[in-house]
């Protein structure tokens, strides 16, 4: 694996630049020249403007139905138009018709403000009104929903996912706001080996081809050499699993290093027979993908169903199908490092199933788990003022084991003020709404070297109330020692690690800690989607 400068794993504005001719800068008007006034518009939209038109200094609001939405600062080179993807399946936006206004800011020339910033004012504006069509309202109400395999076809997915422990609903500690574990990126193959239309049979191979993790501040890169490797599935048309090898994939590799990871892409089951709009249906034994957890351990469940409608999703049209499940879990589950007993499961999955294509386009799920655990959770202050480090699961294939935290991060921008206000949050005068503008520079990340945030021997813990630290690399409560650190390309020792004695917890707070079982509840949000069909 390598190291690099951590990265968000999600975004709120995306800025692209576009090519275009012409090196020299000369003012134009400033116009919005895509999308055309009366255009009708689905997905994610790119709103065009001269980057001529942008004098040094300035910058664009943009605003929907008179909401501000975002200020975007164009890139320096001047030769490319200036871009702003709108997402019009973001929250708040509605179908039907939207006014979308820019309006371009620059500095006023020779003013200054008391002190001693710039002033910026409006400048130029422009509008276009557009209509929003992202539901597909002339298709078939009626649809026998069928996943279509084609021989020597490799079906390329990412997957973007993110798991905290939700605050106020965990007694974990005094933290109220959510308390990130960790973000993940990867990229799966679906490769179809082997079809049998006749009897209804494929064979599949599941691969996980690449994984970013970032946690504590610090993203890691994973090779090759240290993924999970193939599952093969006999599949039918509905997804139904016939017969699988490899089931436990997974299971060495992540599920016991404590990382909440799938590495698998598990097809939905789709219904039985053909369904209407607005139509329920109940599926029984359909396999949860809980983070984590190799596919044959999955608990089985009967899952919920619900056919919303028609829509665009990813420039397919798809058979948008919700599907829900609440309940109780086996009486244990590992998750992210941590052993949760008499675990409560609440589950949101939405599906998008491209009905002319036959295949499984996208899908969100959302999956909450509470219960009780004893283990360490990160971002845990329970311990008491005294404690330091905070051990975690051992992570360790042998060679290039988890490395140092990330480097402190810049200073942000500026956010900009209310037009023509004063200086709420600090930034120049006559902006949009304060807080808003360039994305601001990365949070303080861990000390160079060590292993990331929240994980690795602690240090210093001595008996609850007791006087001076103890003995420095105790082991954390509940397990032995880490599966192995060591610097980037060094070897280190594989494996995971006992379960070890129970450490002692920082002094100098006086009193006693509670080591009993305290309530936790984790949130995990996963996106997956298609991104790419090639042939072998």
């Amino acid at each position: 694996m390598r190291f690099q400068n951590p990265l968000p794993l999600s975004c709120c504005v995306v800025v692209v630049s576009m090519i275009a001719g012409g090196a020299s800068f000369a003012q134009a008007p400033f116009t919005i020249q895509r999308p055309r006034d009366s255009a009708t518009v689905r997905e994610k939209v790119t709103i065009q403007i001269p980057r001529s038109s942008i004098r040094p200094g300035g910058f664009v609001a943009f605003y929907i139905d008179d909401k501000f939405v975002v200020a975007v600062p164009p890139s320096e080179d001047t030769t490319k138009p200036f871009v702003y993807l709108w997402d019009t399946k973001g929250i708040g936006v509605s179908e039907g018709e939207h006014t979308l206004r820019a309006m371009l800011y620059e500095p006023s020339t020779g003013a200054k403000g008391g002190s001693g910033s710039d002033f910026v004012s409006e400048s130029a504006v422009s509008e276009v009104k557009v209509i929003v069509k992202n539901k597909i309202t002339d298709g078939p109400r009626s649809l026998l929903l069928r996943y279509r395999y084609y021989e020597g076809q490799n079906l390329t997915y990412t997957r973007n996912a993110r798991t905290v422990i939700v605050g106020g609903e965990s007694k974990t500690g005094p933290a109220l706001s959510d308390t990130e574990i960790n973000s993940v990126r990867s990229s799966l193959l679906l490769g179809i080996e082997d079809t049998h239309p006749a009897t209804d049979v494929t064979l599949v191979r599941n691969k996980l081809v690449s994984l970013s993790l970032l946690t504590g501040g610090q993203e890691v890169i994973y090779d090759k050499s240290q993924l999970s490797k193939s599952m093969y599935q006999e599949l039918d048309s509905r997804g139904k699993v016939l017969y699988e090898i490899g089931g436990t994939t997974g299971l060495q590799e992540f599920m016991q290093q404590g990382l909440a990871i799938n590495n698998t892409l598990e097809l939905p089951l789709l219904p039985t027979t053909p369904v209407s709009i607005g139509q329920t249906w109940r599926t029984q034994a359909e396999r949860l993908d809980i983070p984590g957890v190799p596919p044959a351990l999955q608990p089985r469940i009967t899952m919920e169903s619900k056919f919303e409608g028609l829509e665009w999703e990813g420039n397919y049209k798809t058979a948008k199908v919700r599907q829900t499940y609440s309940g109780d879990l086996p009486k244990e589950v590992l998750y992210s490092g941590m052993n949760i007993t008499t675990p409560k499961l609440k589950f949101e999955r939405i599906l998008y199933i491209g009905y002319e294509t036959g295949r499984l386009v996208k899908t969100v799920r959302t999956l909450t788990v509470a219960g009780q655990t004893i283990d360490p959770v990160p971002g845990d202050n329970a311990a008491g003022a005294g404690a330091s480090g905070g051990g975690g699961t051992g992570y360790g294939n042998a060679g290039n084991q988890m490395g140092g935290g990330g480097r402190p991060g810049g200073r942000g921008n500026r956010g900009y003020a209310p037009p023509g206000g004063g200086n709420n949050g600090g930034g120049r005068r006559g902006g949009p709404p304060s807080g808003y503008g360039p994305p601001a520079g990365g949070g303080g990340g861990g000390r160079q070297g060590g292993p990331p945030s929240g994980y690795g021997p602690p240090g210093g813990y001595s008996p609850p109330g007791g006087g001076g630290g103890g003995r420095q690399g105790g082991p954390p409560s509940g397990y032995g020692p880490p599966g192995g650190y060591a610097p980037p390309g060094a070897s280190g020792v594989s494996g995971a690690g006992g379960r070890g004695n129970r450490g002692g917890y920082g002094g100098g707070g006086g009193g006693s800690v509670d080591t009993g079982p305290r309530s936790v509840t984790v949130k995990a949000t996963t996106e997956t989607f298609i991104t790419g069909v090639s042939r072998r």
